[in-house]
């Protein structure tokens, strides 16, 4: 027996040893590759934060533009641990966390932003420390909450903001139990979905369930919540692919798999727990979401870089950045790996001429040819588009496409085209990089290979083109459509007999495509390549004789113009109203339209809101009523041409400064009518150049009599142009006019507004050197300011006021701004010109030139507010709009009554003068 029990004990031994050598070195083997796949987490979080960071560096604006940084892109990267202040990454003088400050800030003073804007600037200031302007964020969010429960009616506004609050700890503060009546109620019952017109939306059902999860503690309809976040998780379950990832339709697998990500951290589950095939989400964001380029997911770029780092982060990832050897005293240098520098040499030639002559330039070890491209460009501040993170679509304005269907940018290294993307190919120390502009990459010398390039439409056959767009078009996707559109269009314009023969089609596609925008942002995309394509189709319309496919086509093409007005009014998010616009944009140098007789007939009949003719350095934005009835049975040519300054008068010479463009516009008719305007038009011309003082820069016309007249003006630095107003065509120039005064220290907040308007020749002093801020103003002068600033014309009307005598000097001005609906009287005959007028009696005036310029007007809500209660009712909306769009900053609504300063009114000019103008 003992024996028995002693070889027991020995086998159990023996078994135990075995077990013991087997499992510890499988134990072992585990957490190797555990840690294994946590450095490669790290590695993969480190590079999507490094690919926003050097975007940054390389001159990537921060701004609320989709393709640019965003302030959920700097939150995600302050979140990964990434130092964002003003000791690490520095652009252009400002780091990456002013530069977040500066667009919030921006958002504060614009409450037209919308709440997904808002929502992801408070994430982004809470994890800043910022908690001062992220307490007024959540301010304005709670604001902007509507009776619904919504924000917008918009699920791709709202279900973000709803999880950035739910994300934030915050979404208590706002109207819970609204706001989830609202997500259920926004639910397809059916499919479990959140959803628009063209179908199921998974980042927003992803959204919308998430933030159920965060609100159901707050309401009492738990179960209801519940029921709708099971079938909304039983519809993202659907879509899990073989590879792990989730996507619905054509979206980005990155995207959609992150979402899903997102929902299993909340749920406290394994976030590799949902699988199909055997993999997981994890594992395809460690397999397949990285691309050989450096970029992720299926589109590239910021906003992608910044879905994979929120990915690898949950994962847990960790962002590894002590390698980084960039200069941080450096203003344009990329970030680099490497510690070493070599020079190379690059040359940039466009169609005709030369951009760049070449240059040496000192670059780090492991740089590519596009980070040397993107060096040298953003160094002279050259404008240039990269589509994904390696195709060069343009440079200096040269797009690919602009001169035929082959044309576009290439590449050689020391006299050779290789074979390899730019973002792949390193340079080495004595490197010559030409990059070159060809017409017909088929049989350009230059081009050493049989390489070529081109975007997702690149077809011979026009039938083929349209078809593969309309199977696109099929996948809702925006992106991809605009994209796929944008080539479509290129492609076939350039074959004048194809676009003869398929240009109704091309009409179809572009309505279709209309329908697949959901974002402010390919809103302005779809115009933009809609604008170009409009003035090719005119060209195209001039040179053919049918008149019936003509007014067909031009049927079509307004048709699309009504339809964007439609589209806009309905993801549009300003307070100004849509309004329909036939917008063309112009080739380069192309510096005449003509709109044929027949096109002018229909925009008059169809009542279309705007001309905008968008040409290389003016923007002519008309509206068809400013025309008169005459021209719409008429083709007329609108003329944008250089004068050549040295050929003008003497006496003219002189009142112009060296170098400047002489730009001389005007509308003819058929028959060499120069055309008259009824009312105001606006007009932008470029201005590229350095100014000390945006306020002083000033347009000038050059009349007929050899005099100039001041236009003012407002210049915007972010598109570089000025924009002005006028009642008349001519000659116009540019140039810095500086007025000032010495009798204003004593309001300081006001001086360089008066002084701003007054380098416009809006406002006058007392005297030249005086300007008498504090003394009230009277009607009269109000009435002439407000008339000379928005250059008001007559329309014929007979004014009532008895006191407004024909012989004294404020008649015409008064009655302008009376014909106008500007100003009324004290009572029906009585205007009392000379009486002092009070600061709510300006503001009215406000309100009624923005109800004119098209802002929506305020609704009866946004004028019950306690601090209110002291403003006459006339009074109250127009108080709540001027403060609405930024023209007033009251802080004392007791002195609202008051009689308003000389320095009061020119505040309040001042803002709305930068606002209707810009």
């Amino acid at each position: 027996m003992k024996t028995i029990r002693k070889n027991k004990f020995i086998l159990a031994t023996i078994i135990f040893i075995m077990t013991l050598v087997n499992i510890l070195p499988a134990q072992l083997g585990l957490n190797t590759v555990l840690a294994q796949e946590e450095d490669i987490l790290s590695k993969l979080a480190t590079k999507a934060a490094k690919n926003n960071i050097e975007a940054f560096m390389s001159g990537t604006p921060v701004d609320t533009k989709y393709v640019n940084l965003g302030v959920y892109d700097i939150y995600m990267l302050n979140e990964a641990k990434v130092d964002i202040d003003v000791d690490t990454y520095v652009y252009d003088g400002k780091s990456l966390k002013d530069n977040c400050i500066d667009l919030v800030d921006e958002i504060l003073g614009n409450p037209s932003y919308d709440a997904k804007n808002i929502s992801h600037s408070y994430l982004a200031m809470k994890s800043i420390g910022e908690n001062s302007r992220a307490n007024e964020l959540l301010d304005l969010l709670k604001e902007k909450q509507n009776d619904d429960g919504s924000f917008a009616n918009n699920i791709y506004i709202d279900m973000p903001a709803f999880e950035a609050l739910g994300r934030a700890g915050v979404i208590n503060q706002i109207n819970t139990q609204k706001a989830v009546e609202y997500i259920l109620n926004t639910q397809n019952q059916e499919t479990g979905t959140w959803e628009s017109s063209w179908g199921p939306d998974f980042m927003s059902t992803a959204q919308a369930i998430r933030s159920l999860i965060y609100l159901k503690d707050y309401v009492s309809n738990k179960e209801e919540v519940q029921t709708a976040i099971d079938k909304g998780l039983e519809w993202i379950k659907s879509n899990q692919q073989d590879d792990g990832s989730f996507v619905y339709g054509w979206d980005d697998p990155l995207t959609d798999t992150v979402e899903v990500i997102n929902i299993l951290d909340l749920l406290d589950k394994d976030l590799n727990s949902w699988k199909s095939n055997g993999r997981g989400p994890k594992d395809y964001l460690i397999e397949n979401a990285l691309n050989e380029d450096g970029s992720f997911g299926l589109y590239g770029g910021i906003k992608n870089n910044t879905k994979a780092l929120e990915g690898y982060l949950r994962l847990g990832g960790i962002v590894d950045l002590s390698n980084d050897t960039s200069d941080n005293n450096s203003n344009n240098d990329n970030i680099q790996n490497s510690t070493g520098t070599i020079t190379v040499s690059i040359k940039i030639t466009g169609y005709d001429e030369t951009i760049i002559s070449k240059t040496n330039i000192t670059v780090n070890e492991g740089d590519t040819i596009l980070d040397v491209l993107e060096k040298v460009l953003s160094d002279r501040r050259i404008s240039y588009t990269i589509v994904g993170n390696a195709y060069v679509k343009s440079i200096n304005g040269l797009s690919e496409f602009d001169k035929g269907p082959m044309s576009g940018w290439m590449f050689n290294v020391n006299g050779e085209t290789v074979a390899v993307s730019a973002a792949n190919y390193e340079v080495s120390d004595g490197d010559y990089i030409h990059w070159f502009y060809t017409s017909d990459y088929t049989s350009d010398s230059r081009n050493t290979s049989s390489a070529s390039g081109g975007g997702l439409i690149n077809n011979s056959s026009p039938e083929k083109m349209v078809d593969d767009i309309k199977e696109i078009l099929k996948s809702k996707d925006e992106e991809k459509t605009l994209i796929s559109l944008d080539d479509l269009i290129n492609e076939i314009v350039n074959d004048k007999e194809s676009f003869k023969n398929y240009i109704l089609e091309v009409n179809d596609v572009i309505n279709d495509s209309l329908n697949i925008v959901k974002t402010e942002e390919g809103f302005e995309e779809f115009t933009r390549i809609s604008s170009s394509y409009i003035n090719d189709a005119l060209l195209l319309i001039n040179d053919m004789e049918d008149k019936d496919r003509i007014e067909e086509i031009i049927d079509d093409m307004i048709d699309i113009t009504l339809e964007a007005k439609e589209k806009y009014s309905d993801i549009n998010t300003t307070n100004k109203l849509a309004q329909s616009q036939f917008k063309i944009k112009t080739d380069k140098n192309q510096n005449s339209v003509t709109l044929p007789a027949i096109l002018m007939e229909k925009l008059f009949e169809k009542e279309v809101d705007k001309i905008v003719v968008q040409a290389d350095k003016v923007i002519l934005n008309i509206d068809t009523k400013d025309l008169t009835e005459d021209v719409k049975e008429k083709s007329i040519t609108l003329n944008i041409e250089e004068i050549d300054v040295s050929n003008l008068k003497e006496n003219e010479k002189a009142l112009i400064p060296e170098e400047v463009s002489l730009i001389d516009l005007n509308i003819k008719t058929d028959e060499n009518d120069v055309i008259n305007l009824k009312n105001p038009i606006t007009i932008s011309i470029n201005y590229d150049e350095y100014i000390d003082k945006k306020d002083d820069l000033t347009v000038f016309q050059l009349k007929d009599d050899g005099t100039i007249e001041n236009m003012g003006g407002v210049y915007n630095d972010n598109d570089e142009k000025i924009t002005f107003i006028t009642n008349n065509f001519g000659k116009y120039f540019i140039k810095e006019n500086n007025k000032t005064f010495n009798d204003l220290n004593e309001v300081k907040e006001a001086k360089d507004k008066i002084e701003a308007l007054a380098s416009k020749g809006i406002i006058n002093g007392r005297t030249e050197d005086t300007f008498d801020p504090n003394a009230n103003i009277t009607r009269a002068e109000v009435a002439t300011l407000i008339v000379r600033m928005l250059k008001y014309t007559s329309k014929d009307m007979e004014m009532p006021f008895e006191d407004v005598k024909e012989d004294k000097w404020y008649y015409d001005t008064i009655k302008l701004a009376y014909e106008n609906d500007i100003i009324n009287g004290k009572d029906e005959k009585t205007f009392d010109p000379k009486g002092n007028i009070t600061k709510q009696e300006v503001i009215k005036i406000v309100e009624n030139i923005l109800l004119n310029e098209g802002y929506k007007p305020i609704k009866e809500e946004e004028i019950i507010k306690e601090e209110y209660k002291n403003i006459p009712d006339w009074a109250k909306s127009s108080v709540a709009m001027a403060e609405r769009e930024g023209v007033l900053d009251t802080s004392n609504y007791e002195t609202i009554n008051q009689n308003a300063t000389r320095a009061e009114v020119a505040i309040i000019l001042y803002n709305l003068y930068n606002l209707v103008v810009e």
